[in-house]
């Protein structure tokens, strides 16, 4: 008997579409990093994915953190009077310009690590990444608790 390379678990990973490693889970992707890469397969590649799947949902966190004052912020006082016409005209671009941060700072995530990945390896890419959340994760509460309640 002749073993058949790849296997049917490697093969829906090795396929054209775009979103395979997105769809894979870190265990997959760590279960299969290596003989993956023997196909053919960017390691880096799988390597950044399988980071970039450690690192949202701290990023969820984070960014959750720092939407709690930017609500407080902007909420609606009773001792004001009435809103501007400007600010209710911009209110409804605010989603579209946090969505386009949120992008940016995964996206700032992806080429740290990636940096981190080409230039030290899997190892201290996790240790950078476990640094930078922990940072960002301190920030995000020092601005939570620095927000007034008055």
């Amino acid at each position: 008997m002749l073993r058949i390379q790849p296997t049917a678990d490697e093969l829906p990973f090795l396929s054209t579409r775009q979103d395979t490693l997105a769809d894979a889970g870190p265990v997959e992707l760590w279960r299969l990093r290596d003989s993956l890469g023997s196909f053919g397969l960017s390691r880096v590649a799988l390597t950044v994915e399988l980071m970039m799947k450690l690192v949202m949902p701290f990023a969820f966190l984070i960014l959750s953190l720092l939407a709690l004052p930017f609500g407080w912020a902007f909420r609606p006082r009773a001792t004001e009077g009435r809103t501007s016409g400007l600010a209710v005209l911009l209110v409804p671009l605010v989603p579209i310009v946090l969505s386009v941060l949120t992008l940016l700072y995964v996206y700032a995530h992806r080429v740290i690590l990636g940096f981190v990945i080409l230039a030290f390896g899997f190892t201290p890419a996790l240790i950078v990444g476990a640094i930078l959340q922990f940072l960002l994760l301190a920030a995000a509460l020092v601005v939570l608790a620095g927000q007034s309640s008055a």
